[in-house]
């Protein structure tokens, strides 16, 4: 009798672990479910994993999110980068990075209509082992630029905004 008992107690405690696992997984099974209640501007793959720009109010943030056992989860987020209006044509306020797996995003807001590209380009050196040369075509309020090394800065000369009129604007945008 206490065999049959132990078993009954074990098998039940494997069908609610199951159900569990079940809940859990379908609940985070997509990207979409995970962030239901926020708005995605954007999911790209990226590195290992995705990253997924979503907008709360007026901050953006970036998350890169990993597939496990129990779905996808959260493995980084970015500081979210709050829009205020500026006089400045663009701001270093509105830029924001973060680097994993050997990769790095960069990404940023846009507030202002007479911006239609944000370039990332390097030459090869001690800091840099490739060549960069990423245009992004803004074509919304938001701008990502993925780099397939990790960097953990960059120089001045490196990231510019391109305005309708031609001209080109370096970091720091002043």
């Amino acid at each position: 009798m206490e065999v049959k008992k132990i078993k009954s107690i074990l098998l039940s405690m494997i069908l609610i672990l199951i159900i569990f696992w079940g809940f859990t997984y379908y609940e985070n099974s997509t990207i979409s479910k995970v962030f239901r209640d926020q708005n995605i501007l954007t999911s790209m793959n990226f590195a290992d994993g995705k990253v997924v720009l979503i907008k709360n109010g007026e901050n953006i943030q970036a998350k890169y999110m990993k597939k496990g056992f129990l779905g996808w989860y959260t493995k980084l987020s970015s500081a979210p980068i709050i829009a205020k209006y500026s006089n400045d044509i663009y701001s270093i306020n509105y830029i924001e990075h973060f680097s994993i797996d050997g990769h790095t995003l960069l990404f940023g807001y846009i507030m202002n209509n007479d911006i239609v590209e944000v370039r990332f380009h390097t030459k090869q050196s001690e800091d840099f082992f490739h060549n960069y040369d990423i245009r992004y075509k803004v074509k919304s309020s938001y701008w990502l630029i993925p780099i397939n090394s990790e960097i953990g800065g960059f120089n001045a000369d490196q990231l510019s905004i391109v305005l309708k009129d031609g001209s080109e604007n370096f970091y720091p945008f002043q």
